[in-house]
């Protein structure tokens, strides 16, 4: 857990990074994009407070991966609401909700015993991640 917090910590700026970038593009948050992000957000907090009660750590979510958590789901809403004219970046349109998937995966991840799911877990987490970023950091230079 207290790795977990470490990294939201340190990926909480690039999500605030990303979320300047789109809207300072044009970018707005759409109502269907933004009820989908809460509800996916609403389930890793259920998930991430049984990993904390299993851990002996409360019931709760962590604090400081539930705030990482709004500003992930944030900025996964936020890519799907590109400016009109503007064209669609399917880069952008992607890797938002893939990045969400990607953190999906490090909560659930929590709940596997040590050993080969947890293996597994890990090549999805960074396969996804890597696609996620790519295609993000892809999407935002063009829109320069």
């Amino acid at each position: 857990r207290a790795h977990l917090r470490r990294g939201a910590s340190a990926f909480a700026v690039q999500q605030l990074g990303l979320m300047t970038v789109l809207a300072r593009a044009g970018y707005r948050f759409r109502r269907e994009a933004s009820v989908a992000a809460g509800v996916t957000l609403a389930a890793l907090a259920v998930v991430d407070g049984l990993a904390a009660r299993r851990d002996g750590a409360g019931s709760t979510p962590d604090p400081v991966v539930a705030g990482y958590g709004v500003l992930l789901a944030s900025m996964a809403a936020l890519t799907q609401g590109a400016p009109a004219g503007t064209g669609p970046f399917a880069a952008i349109r992607i890797g938002g909700p893939l990045f969400l998937v990607s953190d999906a995966v490090i909560v659930a991840r929590q709940l596997l015993p040590e050993g080969r799911g947890r293996a597994v877990a890990d090549g999805i987490v960074m396969s996804t991640y890597t696609a996620a970023l790519g295609l993000l950091v892809d999407g935002t230079a063009r829109l320069r």
